[in-house]
């Protein structure tokens, strides 16, 4: 596993920047075997990841309008 420190509010922040799964995997020097495994061992994350990838298309739909 990564050695980097993810907070959770870290995670909400980016996804809420229009961040996708793999550019937060990058960020916290993830590969998608590691992501996947905290996502199935930490219910907060997984929770945290399903709210984010809305936030993300969110703001993705948003810039487009702009």
């Amino acid at each position: 596993m990564s050695d980097a420190k993810v907070s959770l509010a870290d995670v909400r922040n980016l996804y809420k920047q229009g961040y996708s799964d793999v550019e937060i995997m990058s960020e916290f020097n993830f590969t998608k075997a590691v992501f996947k495994d905290v996502c199935s061992a930490s219910p907060a994350f997984q929770k945290v990841v399903g709210q984010g990838r809305v936030d993300a298309e969110a703001y993705w739909m948003k810039a487009g309008r702009e």
